[in-house]
């Protein structure tokens, strides 16, 4: 891992040109939920993706889930 002096942060390279930057594979976080996504906005925590079960992705917004994708074939709004 390295910190670079403007703030950009590498894991996997020496070189980060953004301020995270990952070369080394997944990145694996909890599943989240409606009202907590694992992925969110700093200033709106009820905005994002999470994964309610084993192959399904979802979106939420303000805490109401709106589109969620059951298979590949498939995206329900």
């Amino acid at each position: 891992m390295v910190i670079k002096a403007n703030g950009n942060v590498g894991i996997g390279t020496a070189g980060p040109g953004s301020r995270l930057e990952i070369n080394s594979g997944q990145i694996g976080v909890a599943d989240g939920a409606v009202s907590a996504p694992s992925y969110a906005f700093k200033n709106d925590l009820t905005t994002g993706m999470y994964r309610p079960g084993a192959g399904i992705l979802a979106l939420t917004i303000g805490n109401s889930q709106r589109i969620v994708s059951l298979d590949a074939n498939a995206l329900y709004i």
